[in-house]
């Protein structure tokens, strides 16, 4: 039976038995590194603390936690040789020992990297406009979300048929309330309702106010609104005369609020078409405008009936047909320079003109002649600017058709003709876009019928 004693390794020379034995184990240990150890040959590995990186100390003590093979506390890891396209260790030191700065290069970097005055000024509006913008998104994302409340003053035709409409089919406006002394005009609606202007504009929560009352109130409600804190849309002509509108604009601008005219027309596709031709140079340089609205008007009494009392409506079909067609030249051309009027009742009897002829010079040296008849059977609705090359046709301004030298289109007006100015407005207040009508646009045509009637009864 063999001895099971165990045989005894003689030291190297000059080192102790326990040194000889551990460095045997190692030459072992690395002659087997191909295979995996035998189960009594793996080592035990040191506890590893879990507040500390597993990895990291496995590394400090000489093995990597990915490879299970016992590697030599003097063998490390990192010393092994680097991989192709790796650099070596002698090369990491130089750069390291080559890259490290002088205190004297550090100050030099930090006086030279010393941003100057302007600099700071720069950064510093850069900063301001970088938070503003982002004070921008945050209130258009809350008002694209937000609801405004319209009240409409005076439920007539207009505001039936195409104001109420156009304001439940904006989606970012609600119908609020509506005033009128009239009970039976506002059955129906589902909304607050006030006999008194003055009462309803004490509700906090109104925003926008359409002011669709006959002429006379407009300036009043439109001033008492402003004042009141509201946006309003008022329903054309602006006013009775061209110092009340002045003075609704004033306001407006006191008070900080968006105040627009339903001059709807300048919002036609096809007139703007019709500009972007001009512009173009398709007629080539404009000369002349011109403009009619006949129809049949009999002086009736009714809903509307106040349209034919001067004190009321202010005057016939001069302020309310021909006022949207002065509106349209002044779009088209600019700045008017004088004016000549003429008025009369040709057929009907009545307190207003039944009648008007206005002609316009601009400082584009343009004349707009525009004519507007209550006492025609036959209907028209003409408009036509002729230029040095031709003319563009806009007959009829309510149709769809556009003829220019060369070219035919057809551009509709919308369904709801209020819809566009209803939108627009919306937009305005919210930032969004441009007012397209507003109190300083319309104080042109203001301007324009004052001077018609004032020519006219000098003459």
């Amino acid at each position: 039976m063999e001895s099971k004693t165990k045989k005894k390794i003689s030291p190297e020379p000059g080192k102790t038995g326990r040194q000889s034995r551990k460095r045997a184990k190692v030459h072992r240990t690395d002659d087997n590194r191909g295979a995996a150890p035998k189960r009594s040959q793996r080592p035990i590995y040191p506890r590893i603390s879990h507040a500390q990186n597993p990895n990291q100390e496995a590394r400090s003590i000489g093995f990597a936690t990915a490879n299970p093979n016992p590697v030599s506390r003097n063998h490390r890891i990192c010393d092994s040789e680097p991989k192709p396209g790796s650099p070596k260790h002698s090369d990491l030191r130089q750069r390291t020992q080559t890259g490290k700065p002088e205190a004297s290069d550090l100050r030099q970097r930090t006086h030279t990297q010393q941003p100057e005055a302007s600099d700071l000024r720069q950064r510093t509006q850069t900063i301001r406009r970088l938070r503003a913008n982002s004070r921008e998104r945050s209130h258009n994302r809350t008002t694209m979300t937000k609801k405004f409340n319209w009240l409409v003053a005076g439920i007539g035709d207009i505001a039936r048929k195409r104001v109420i409409p156009a304001i439940h089919a904006e989606p970012r406006s609600e119908l609020y309330g509506l005033v009128s002394r009239n009970p039976k005009t506002v059955q129906g609606f589902g909304v607050k309702i006030w006999s008194d202007f003055e009462a309803a504009l004490s509700d906090p929560a109104i925003d926008l106010v359409y002011v669709a009352t006959p002429v006379v109130f407009h300036a009043p409600q439109t001033i008492a609104a402003l004042r009141a804190g509201k946006h309003v849309l008022c329903e054309k002509p602006t006013a009775m005369n061209y110092a009340e509108a002045v003075e609704m604009q004033r306001v407006a601008e006191e008070t900080g609020r968006t105040l627009g005219i339903a001059y709807y027309r300048r919002m036609y596709p096809k007139v703007q078409r019709a500009k972007e031709l001009i512009a173009a140079g398709v007629i080539g340089t404009p000369a002349i405008a011109e403009l009619t609205s006949h129809d049949w008007v009999p002086p009736e009494p009714g809903e509307r009936g106040w349209r034919f009392h001067r004190a009321i409506a202010g005057g016939g079909p001069l302020y309310d047909i021909a006022s949207h067609r002065l509106d349209l030249l002044n779009y088209f051309f600019g700045k008017p320079l004088r004016v000549s009027g003429h008025l009369s009742n040709l057929v009907h009897q009545m307190e207003v003109e039944d009648n008007a002829t206005v002609m316009v010079e601009y400082d584009s040296g343009v004349r707009g002649i525009v004519d507007v008849r209550w006492h025609s059977r036959v209907p028209r609705d003409e408009f036509r600017i002729r230029g040095t090359e031709g003319e563009i046709d806009l007959t009829p301004l309510n149709g769809s058709a556009l003829v220019y030298p060369g070219g035919k289109e057809n551009i509709p007006a919308p369904a709801n003709l209020h819809y566009p100015c209803i939108e627009n407005f919306v937009s305005a207040v919210t930032g969004q876009a441009e007012l397209a009508s507003s109190g300083a646009t319309s104080l042109p045509t203001g301007w324009i019928t004052q001077q018609a009637l004032d020519w006219y009864h000098k003459g």
